[in-house]
């Protein structure tokens, strides 16, 4: 990984984050190891089918977790880690060895700590043990509501849910007072993360185009109400922009 350098924003970090930076930093300062760094877009956290040797937690930046498709089909999206995310201590609980893949599709600083060293860790601190565990148990539920999202809604309203998720970390303001999205994503990835093809993806983004809620170009979405597209998350269940969280997977 690349020097630890640039802007963080680690005033905004949850307290499970800033205990395991502050393990990893002491293990680092101990064993002389860079535990924290920037990694470029497009680079790789793991591959699939190797074994766990880390676990790893986005301080800034996005990861996207793919999947091979059944049959050997091209590798799918199935989520997005930014800020808070951790991966890998799920694969460290369960079989030991991936079933994703992860890589950068943003310059991300990424803090790791090797599986060898946390026992150790979480043996000197029961506290962060039990937020890591709460944090799987959490992303568990947020797998069976995704489940349920694709057996009991329209390809248009998982559309709107994947950009509420989108726009807790990939968001700012124009002049007009519009939300504007910046997806670090292609749009065949947010069709996978929505659960539908490509084909349904372009159908679903005329049909928000044609009711008013959103915008597309090349490379952003404008939301130019944001009441509006509150209201129209709060008519399929989705309260404002806080649907079921991505925070931490495989």
């Amino acid at each position: 990984m690349a020097a630890h350098t640039g802007d963080d924003r680690s005033g905004d970090r949850p307290a499970p984050l800033e205990k395991f930076l502050a393990a990893a930093e002491r293990l680092a300062s101990s064993s002389g190891i860079q535990a924290t760094g920037w990694m470029r877009k497009g680079s790789w956290l793991f591959h699939a089918g190797t074994p766990v040797s880390a676990v790893y937690a986005v301080l800034d930046g996005s990861v996207i977790r793919r999947k091979a498709g059944l049959g050997g089909g091209e590798p799918l999206a199935v989520g997005l880690s930014s800020r808070g995310g951790i991966l890998g201590l799920r694969t460290w609980l369960g079989s030991g060895c991936h079933r994703l893949s992860a890589q950068c599709v943003a310059d991300s600083l990424i803090c790791r700590i090797d599986i060898g060293d946390l026992d150790t860790v979480l043996a000197a601190d029961r506290e962060l043990e039990r937020d890591l565990l709460a944090a799987v148990a959490l992303d568990l539920g947020n797998a069976q509501e995704r489940m349920l999202q694709v057996a009991t809604l329209s390809v248009r309203d998982r559309l709107l849910i994947v950009l509420a998720q989108l726009s807790r970390d990939f968001t700012t303001m124009n002049d007009e007072r519009a939300l504007v999205l910046a997806p670090p994503v292609s749009r065949t990835d947010m069709a996978a993360l929505a659960g539908m093809t490509p084909e349904s993806l372009s159908r679903c983004i005329r049909a928000l185009e044609a009711e008013g809620l959103a915008h597309f170009s090349r490379r952003h979405v404008v939301i130019s109400s944001i009441a509006r597209f509150r209201a129209a998350l709060a008519e399929i269940g989705v309260a404002g922009d806080g649907a079921a969280g991505l925070a931490l997977a495989c």
